[in-house]
């Protein structure tokens, strides 16, 4: 993993590259200029780790190139690929949101060229610029929405049906209005 300044000649490029993320939609291009100013770039080899799971979350990511993949639980080897994400998306935000340590490790599929933001400089955007943080939630609410559509639901005839005790627990108007299908499960 190579790290370095935003030059001035890569300046106007890495702003226009940002600006495509939904995160720094709000900002106009001297605010841009101002936060990638702040900012490095990264390049990543193929199969190379750019950030490992339990460690401290101290930055986040605009993908500008490439595809980095996303994996979760055990080492390496006894992982589980969770996600690919690719340009302009972004990584590394849920820990510096939630305070915690990185929840999952992402690798470079191929090469990845990345601009990397310091804890501070999220802080600052979050506070001082309208959006941000609703930004954050939009991609946030996607990868969610991405990853539940992949988790393999059980096949309904498979699964035998909760007894009355349980069913009359949910009130006829929620499971109507959520569609609910009452099964149980093994």
């Amino acid at each position: 993993m190579k790290t370095s300044a935003v030059t001035p000649e890569l300046m106007a490029q890495t702003v226009k590259a940002v600006s495509r993320s939904s995160l720094f939609s709000p900002l106009n291009e001297q605010q841009l200029a101002t936060v990638v100013s702040k900012s490095e770039m990264v390049q990543v080899g193929a199969g190379e780790t750019v950030m490992e799971a339990d460690t401290e979350s101290d930055c986040f990511f605009v993908i500008l190139r490439g595809e980095a993949i996303v994996y979760v639980g055990g080492t390496s080897g006894d992982e589980t690929e969770v996600g690919r994400l690719g340009s302009p998306e972004v990584f590394g935000e849920m820990g510096l949101l939630r305070g915690t340590q990185r929840s999952a490790t992402v690798r470079a599929g191929d090469g990845l060229v990345l601009v990397k933001f310091d804890a501070k400089t999220f802080q600052l955007l979050f506070e001082k610029v309208p959006g941000f943080g609703m930004g954050i939630c939009r991609a946030l609410a996607d990868r969610l929405d991405a990853s539940s559509r992949k988790i393999p639901m059980a096949a309904a005839e498979t699964l035998e049906r909760p007894d009355e005790a349980t069913l009359s627990i949910l009130p006829m108007a929620f499971l109507q209005r959520h569609r609910v299908l009452p099964m149980k499960h093994q």
